[in-house]
């Protein structure tokens, strides 16, 4: 099969099997499961080994900035924000069938750089215009490395980062180099990829067997996330977007979540 003029790529393994074990590397506490929920449940229920890493899942200590005061209201998060959502993000990947590891590195709206805070305003972490964190990438490249030598996956997927969230940028940086030697898969990011046309690399991974029942389960991990559905879609009915979505992805590539490898011509 093929889209676009590309050959159409699986993460299936030879002959069409499910891959024996996935590691996701996620930027944030819900990132994996919005983008990837489905073909999560759907390789747990066929026997794989998933698991989502979390990369961006530090523990910030008071006083926080602005920035994350004002997200935290917005999620109805107390003095414990992270560990709150940690906690979704135990029952999340329960729910789909998948282990959680959570790394300490601090998300963007709790970092500084010599100038204060990384993140003065609320879209901060979408410019381009953010001091570098070297060292910070480093890091993460040596722990998602040492992760990976330890788990030695079959495949290794992360985002795409279309969002150009800088969390998700220096994920899909550090990932990128960290799985060198091991087959590697982007997915496209969600709740950024909602209601934008579909993107259209030379090659996309649609994953085999994932069913309408499994866009169910992610639909009942997403609601895990109480704090992120609360503040990302308020009032509104996010269940009908989300399937929405996947409707939409499965009638023009046949796919209800899209995969594709680096350099394959998307983001």
């Amino acid at each position: 099969m093929s889209y676009g003029g590309g050959v159409m790529m699986t993460p299936a393994g030879p002959g069409g099997r499910i891959p024996a074990s996935v590691l996701l590397v996620s930027p944030h506490l819900d990132d994996a499961v919005m983008s990837a929920g489905a073909t999560i449940a759907a390789l747990a229920a066929g026997g794989s080994q998933v698991v989502v890493c979390t990369v961006f899942a530090g523990k910030p200590q008071p006083p926080f900035s602005d920035v994350a005061a004002d997200f935290h209201s917005r999620c109805g998060l107390g003095p414990d924000p992270v560990g709150v959502r940690r906690q979704e993000d135990f029952a999340a990947l329960t729910v789909l069938g998948a282990k959680a590891i959570h790394l300490d590195f601090l998300d963007a709206i709790y970092r500084r750089s010599s100038a204060g805070w990384l993140c003065r305003h609320p879209l901060a972490m979408f410019g381009r215009g953010l001091p570098p964190e070297t060292t910070l990438t480093a890091d993460i490249i040596r722990e998602v490395g040492l992760l990976i030598q330890n788990l030695n996956p079959a495949q290794v997927w992360t985002c795409a980062a279309i969002g150009q969230h800088v969390d998700h940028r220096i994920t899909r940086q550090a990932v990128t180099a960290a799985a060198i030697g091991h087959p590697l898969l982007l997915w496209e990011d969600l709740p950024y990829g909602l209601g934008r046309p579909p993107p259209h690399p030379s090659v996309i991974g649609s994953p085999p067997g994932t069913g309408a029942g499994h866009l169910q389960v992610k639909l009942d991990a997403i609601g895990c996330y109480e704090s992120q559905v609360r503040m990302e879609w308020p009032g509104t009915d996010w269940q009908q977007l989300v399937t929405g979505q996947a409707t939409a992805r499965h009638h023009a590539l046949g796919a209800y979540e899209l995969l594709w490898p680096p350099g394959s011509g998307t983001a």
